[in-house]
């Protein structure tokens, strides 16, 4: 049911009973409810209980008359806007005036024609509704203009006035009040500079503006203490002459926006850390500098340890260490250029963990090198982070142009090499170009080999072959390693191709991962045929290795498919202790508490230290086949041999030598005490196939050295 709207209510107060019961009569006419009352006082409580939309009120009443009524009702809730008709006989000029002192809207002398009074009563009930929409939307119109920080402003060209919005006078910095004003005081509120423009709308050029008169500019308004700037559209209106007689325009406070464009400006060329210049900025500096006809130089400085502080403390610990370094090495690279004048730098953060510098001017290899050694030494010293000690050690690497490249790509790549081969070595080191060894362009055909090695997971050409470790003693295989192989189209790409594409590429990490999941997939599959638990080592990158989430995915793989943990077996080279030696020692503690084993492999040709040796949570040492090519050509071949296999026995750790291709290698091994060997004298790497067959064929007469039977728990320690 719709609800009716309620008529109008007006409140009557008289002291004559019968003027009254008239006036009721005649207004009920006229569609108005009515409410009565005898007095002013009785007039002021029942307004209080029931605020009307009219009031009349007799001029003369005892105790409270209606002059003093109407002035309390103008102070009460609700009375201050309401329409108040004096009635009286009186009819002098003081009566009406008092009537109008004491907040009246209007005086109807008494006795009144009813029809003209309650048309009288009506207009004064709808002006008064029409006053109050016109206050709402004004006042609509008014927070409207403080949210859009929109002002209205319009200029009086014949009588030399400005008329201003509230919020246009706020914006401004003016008064309140101060919504007129003369031109000169209102131009006075713009900066100098914009006010010649302003002033120039009363007159414009013929060429300025639109067709239809319309101006769009910014100006700024210089107030304390913040500046702020605002944007005014104009329009102007012409008499029939021509002559501009109005401008019309809205002013709009456009300060954030303009400091977020800003913002954006600075954040699209500079890198939010370090405030440096980012990769699209750096990358515009080394084109800037080649394109100039002197030397130039990019030089390319990492700190070793970010990755690590990231892992033990966090980004935003990583994100502070960056800032420090960016400021200590800003701070070398100013006092090296003093010492160079006529050469000029300029710094920047081109991502990867690195800083950038380019320099231009009178640079050689000499001065690079210089600057480089002086900015990476400036890492020497702790850095301090979150109240902590941080030696972030750097590493460098630079290329000069044109020697290394005529523009900013090849010059850019190459001393991102610099800078790896700086990396391999020690910290403090700085890399030459290595321009005898310059890599040729990427070949189309890389780039596509690249693309399907991104599919290649996905499309199911990675396989595993499974090349058989030996024990000696039994003539039985004693595990696998797993080894990868990429048949793309059904073509056998080279692994050292594919897998360095891999680790350059970040495809490793999910390749490794499957690998994991693949071997125990495996083996659970040569256990189900009846070939018994063959243990599987799987090769791991350095990255992978020091991966936070590798315990998870390990224990996946185990759950899913039931293989014991200790006959998984995960190898890594020495080069990952190099990397991050606590790290390193964290993920081998981890695995080893899932009761997964971990493998130094191709041991011997890195940075082996007996020292920590002694301390790593490994289980076996894969001698490298480095130390197996020259056995029996070269005796201290064997005497090298013998000493690293006394060394692991000495250590309690598990050894097997790989690269074994002869039976003479074997032997002398076998009398040096090792027992567990891989190699193609063996077998070369196999399909799943060929190991089932192996596994469960007969003990192969010709894998085995030595006399006496081979003892029962052979197969697990071997494991």
């Amino acid at each position: 049911m719709t609800a009716e709207i309620a008529s109008p209510l007006a409140l009557v107060v008289d002291d004559d009973p019968l003027f009254r019961t008239a006036t009721v009569a005649a207004l009920t006419r006229f569609g108005l409810r009515v409410v009565e009352a005898a007095d002013g006082d009785e007039g002021l409580e029942r307004f209080a209980a029931c605020p009307a939309d009219v009031v009349l009120l007799d001029a003369q009443m005892p105790r409270l008359d209606g002059f003093e009524a109407c002035a309390r009702l103008r102070d009460m809730p609700g009375g201050a806007a309401v329409p108040v008709l004096m009635l009286t006989a009186l009819d002098d000029e003081e009566s009406i005036k008092s009537a109008y002192v004491a907040g009246a809207t209007d005086f109807h002398s008494k006795p009144p024609r009813w029809s003209i009074l309650g048309q009288r009563v009506r207009f004064m009930i709808r002006a008064a509704r029409m006053r109050k929409d016109l206050a709402r939307t004004q006042a609509e119109a008014a927070r409207t203009e403080r949210i859009a920080r929109l002002g209205q402003w319009e200029w009086d060209l014949p009588h030399g006035r400005m008329s201003l919005s509230a919020e246009c006078a706020r914006l401004l910095g003016f008064a309140p009040r101060a919504l007129g004003m003369s031109p000169p005081d209102f131009f006075a509120a713009f900066a100098e500079a914009d006010r010649a423009r302003l002033a120039a709308l009363a007159n414009p050029a013929p060429a300025s503006g639109t067709a239809e008169g319309t101006f769009d500019f910014e100006c700024l308004v210089p107030l304390q203490p913040v500046a702020r700037i605002v944007r005014v559209e104009a329009a102007l209106v012409r008499a029939a002459d021509g002559r501009v007689i109005r401008v019309n325009a809205v002013l709009q406070d456009v300060t954030e926006r303009k400091h977020a464009e800003e913002r954006i400006e600075h954040l699209a060329h500079f890198d939010p850390i370090t405030g440096f210049a980012n990769r699209a900025r750096f990358r515009d500096l080394v084109a800037e500098a080649t394109a100039l006809d002197e030397g130039a130089a990019v030089l390319f400085v990492q700190p070793r340890r970010l990755a690590s502080v990231t892992q033990a403390l966090g980004r935003d610990a990583a994100d502070a260490l960056t800032r420090e370094a960016g400021v200590r090495l800003a701070t070398a690279l100013a006092w090296s250029l003093e010492r160079f004048p006529g050469v000029h730098g300029d710094f920047g953060r081109p991502g990867g963990g690195a800083f950038g510098v380019v320099l231009t001017g009178a640079v050689d290899d000499a001065l690079a090198m210089r600057v480089g050694e002086a900015l990476a030494r400036s890492l020497d010293s702790p850095l301090v982070v979150e109240g902590r000690e941080i030696f972030a050690r750097a590493s460098a690497g630079y290329a000069l142009a044109p020697q290394d490249g005529r523009d900013a790509d090849d010059l850019l790549r190459q001393a991102d090499r610099s800078l790896q081969a700086a990396l391999r070595g020690r910290p403090g080191e700085v890399a030459a170009p290595a321009r005898q060894e310059k890599a040729a362009p990427v070949p189309v055909h890389d780039l596509a080999l690249e693309t399907d090695l991104h599919y290649a997971l996905k499309r199911g050409e990675l396989r595993l072959h499974y090349q058989p470790q030996v024990d000696a003693r039994t003539g039985r295989i004693s595990g696998v390693e797993a080894l990868m192989r990429w048949y793309r189209q059904g073509e056998m790409v080279p692994p050292g191709r594919f897998i360095t594409l891999a680790e350059e590429t970040g495809l490793i990490e999910p390749i490794e991962d499957w690998a994991i999941g693949e071997s125990c997939r495996q083996y659970a599959r040569w256990r189900e045929a009846g070939a018994g638990a063959i243990p599987v080592a799987v090769n791991l990158t350095a990255s992978h290795f020091l991966n936070p989430d590798l315990p998870g995915i390990v224990t996946r793989a185990l759950a899913e498919t039931g293989v014991p943990p200790a006959h998984l077996e995960l190898e890594i080279t020495e080069s990952v202790l190099l990397e991050d030696l606590p790290r390193a020692v964290a993920r081998m503690e981890a695995l080893n508490e899932l009761g997964v084993r971990v493998a130094i492999d191709d041991f011997g040709t890195g940075y082996s230290s007996l020292q920590y040796l002694r301390r790593l949570p490994i289980d076996r040492l894969k001698i490298d086949r480095a130390f197996v090519t020259d056995l029996g050509s070269a005796p201290s071949a064997e005497a090298l041999l013998a000493a690293m296999l006394a060394m692991t026995k000495a250590l309690g750790l598990r050894v097997i030598v790989e690269g074994i291709e002869t039976r003479a290698q074997a032997e002398t091994l076998f009398a040096n005490g090792c027992t567990q060997m891989q190699g193609f004298f063996f077998a070369k790497p196999l399909d799943a196939d060929g190991v089932l067959s192996l596994a469960k064929g007969p003990r192969r007469a010709d894998w085995k050295f030595g006399a006496g039977p081979p003892p029962r728990e052979a197969m697990v320690q071997a494991g």
